[in-house]
């Protein structure tokens, strides 16, 4: 599987499980995402999802970044506020989420973000490359 066919196979993969991603510009494939948007009964809730994809033919490497940031705000377990976090390196977490919502119904939620580098990390395999996870979005990136 040459470049062409490993950007084909990635965003095929990541276009089946809903993610929204964008072919060239700055990286091969970049997402930029809410993955999650919840308002509910006392509070709401946000999780945004940046990736970024090089596929290096001279060194035969993927390059994969990766960041989130979780947004909360209103009153749970008498708190009220707002707070977000960023964790650098999220490559096998899981994003679970209850709630009741505006019309007193439970919601629950589940997404699996480490889904994503695996795909990655399979099609590379898969086409006889290597996948390198970088912290700097600009490594995977033209």
């Amino acid at each position: 599987m040459d470049k062409s066919g490993i950007i084909a196979k990635i965003a095929s993969l990541y276009g089946e499980i809903g993610i929204g991603f964008q072919l060239g510009g700055s990286a091969d494939i970049t997402v930029d995402q809410e993955l999650l948007d919840v308002k509910l009964l006392t509070q709401k809730m946000k999780l945004h999802f940046e990736n970024s994809i090089l596929v290096s033919e001279k060194d035969r490497t993927v390059y994969y970044f990766e960041k989130t940031r979780d947004i909360r705000a209103g009153m749970g377990f008498g708190f009220s506020g707002e707070s977000s976090f960023q964790s650098g390196s999220t490559l096998f977490r899981k994003v679970k989420s209850v709630g009741i919502g505006p019309d007193g119904r439970t919601y629950a939620y589940e997404f699996d973000i480490g889904r994503l580098s695996k795909i990655v990390k399979e099609t590379a395999k898969e086409a006889g490359y290597k996948m390198k996870v970088v912290l700097n979005k600009k490594k995977a990136s033209y």
